[in-house]
């Protein structure tokens, strides 16, 4: 008899669970009650300060929102960057909290979460925070209000071709984006007569780069085109500077969110890097508003969490358009809302939903970052 009572309750217990489940997954986002949101970001690990930042972005777009007629509410998940962990996240936020509104970050979990998501065959919207190329395109949910690595090396080809750089060293930090950076910089320099005639990557933890910097010195390379995490631009230049390889740096956007206060100045000239409206545009009404949120919240303002806080505003501003949390309708509210003004330019998309940004090259001159000119 107590065999069968356990049986019984246990069956009990499990037939609630599902229920539970079944009633969480009934009212998500099914048109009424709060926007459910999840950020699966690197808030430890290697990338931390972009989760961090990322995360301080979000925080801050929901603050600066005065009664929403659809509330969202998120929560933080950290993926320390590593594909397995974002999965773990994603089913404990998405199959049983409901929260079918998904930010991921970073190359590799972002890679193993938008599988997963379009198989799921539950309806879902998807915020892509990184660099890769195309990771949008085969995922009809997913967003990326973020500079790409062809936006990028878009930028930072324009500058190479009107400075009349053609020989461009390629150094990046061995993953995917990184390599991917190296391959789409060589066949945009091939447009213009130029190239790359050096490649080699460099793993995250590195500290000594000299023995790679001084091949590229003798491959008399005309520019570095460099990319990595913020902790390794600062080393890499330092080390440039020792050896006296002072040769003109194409460098990812890491750079601005870098700090490179013992780089010598006469060395900064010489960095060129891709950098939003933020940075050289500060007297658009976005900015001032952003900058007058980030200043009472006490955040040190950057462009990665301008990002973040204008792709929340986006989703936010096509939540209320809708006047539903239905993720169909919240996807036709974002079309109709495009071009969407944001704290780092124009937010225009693409057919893929991946964002065409107004990335200027620039450095840091007298009086903080500037546009470059040749």
């Amino acid at each position: 008899m107590n065999k069968k009572k356990a049986i019984l309750s246990a069956l009990a217990i499990a037939l609630i669970a599902i229920l539970v489940v079944t009633l969480v997954r009934d009212d998500t986002n099914s048109g009424g009650g709060d926007l459910k949101a999840v950020a699966i970001l690197p808030l430890t690990g290697p990338a931390a300060t972009f989760g961090q930042d990322e995360k301080a972005g979000i925080e801050l777009a929901l603050k600066s929102v005065t009664n929403p007629s659809v509330p969202i509410s998120f929560t933080f998940e950290d993926s320390q960057g590593k594909p397995d962990q974002a999965v773990s996240s994603l089913w404990k936020s998405f199959d049983l909290e409901g929260r079918h509104v998904v930010y991921v970050s970073t190359t590799g979990p972002s890679m193993a979460v938008l599988p997963i998501l379009k198989d799921s065959q539950q309806p879902h919207l998807a915020f892509v925070i990184a660099t890769l190329s195309e990771m949008t395109k085969d995922f009809p949910s997913a967003y990326r209000i973020y500079p790409s690595v062809d936006e990028e090396i878009r930028c930072l080809a324009e500058y190479a071709e009107k400075a009349g750089i053609r020989r461009i060293a390629g150094y990046a930090v061995k993953n995917q984006a990184g390599e991917d950076f190296i391959r789409k910089m060589d066949a945009s320099a091939k447009k213009f007569g130029g190239s790359v005639v050096f490649s080699d990557t460099f793993e995250a933890g590195e500290k000594d780069y000299r023995q790679v910097l001084l091949k590229i010195k003798a491959a008399n390379a005309e520019a570095i085109l460099i990319t990595g995490y913020t902790f390794n631009y600062a080393d890499i230049f330092r080390q440039m500077n020792e050896i006296d390889l002072k040769i003109p740096v194409l460098a990812g956007g890491g750079v601005a969110l870098t700090d490179l206060k013992d780089i010598p100045p006469a060395f900064l000239q010489n960095v060129i890097f891709p950098a939003s409206s933020l940075s050289f545009d500060p007297d658009r009404p976005q900015v001032h508003e952003f900058l007058s949120l980030a200043k009472a919240s006490g955040v040190q303002p950057n462009y990665e969490i301008a990002y973040a806080f204008d792709a929340t505003r986006l989703l936010q501003a096509a939540a209320d358009k809708a006047n539903s949390a239905e993720l169909e309708k919240i996807q036709a509210a974002i079309q109709e809302l495009l071009p969407y003004e944001g704290v780092n330019g124009a937010i225009i998309l693409d057919d893929n939903r991946d964002a065409i940004l107004d990335l200027k090259a620039c450095r840091y001159g007298q009086h903080g970052i500037e546009i470059a000119t040749k």
